[in-house]
């Protein structure tokens, strides 16, 4: 991914804490990113690391644990990104960049570096909320309802 520039906003930025009650610095590994680009040539997932910090700072729900060997400590935050970040810091989002019926999650280490990030598909019980958040995650941190 030569040539292409990254805006260190992207790499470093303040989102909410796991918890929901206060912001927390939050990181996304570009090398590991650029690592993947330049072997496979897939931009998609450099698109929609702009819809990162979006998710992360306005979350729906946030999740500790996601049910599966080693990853009790990881944290899921899902959202429907505005694509807000993106415009503000020339990413390639400009228009609506979540369809209706689709949730963004971004996976986190406990040190809130993030891991991975997709689309989903909505909960139709629970709008913002990842399809079978009750069984796919573990303990919902936030909101507390």
């Amino acid at each position: 991914m030569s040539g292409t520039r990254i805006a260190d906003a992207l790499v470093i930025f303040e989102g909410m804490s796991p918890t929901g009650n206060a912001t927390r610095t939050i990181h996304i590994p570009m090398d590991k990113l650029l690592e993947h680009f330049d072997s496979v040539g897939n931009r998609f997932l450099y698109d929609e690391v702009w819809l990162v910090p979006d998710v992360c700072r306005s979350p729906t729900g946030i999740w500790k644990g996601l049910n599966r060997q080693d990853q009790s400590e990881a944290y899921c935050y899902a959202g429907v990104p505005t694509g807000e970040f993106a415009m503000a810091h020339n990413g390639p989002f400009t228009d609506e960049p979540c369809p209706p019926g689709i949730v963004f999650t971004a996976f986190l280490t406990p040190a809130c570096e993030v891991s991975k990030w997709r689309f989903c598909q909505e909960d139709h019980r629970r709008p913002g909320f990842p399809i079978n958040y009750d069984t796919r995650f573990g303990e919902k941190l936030w909101p507390l309802d």
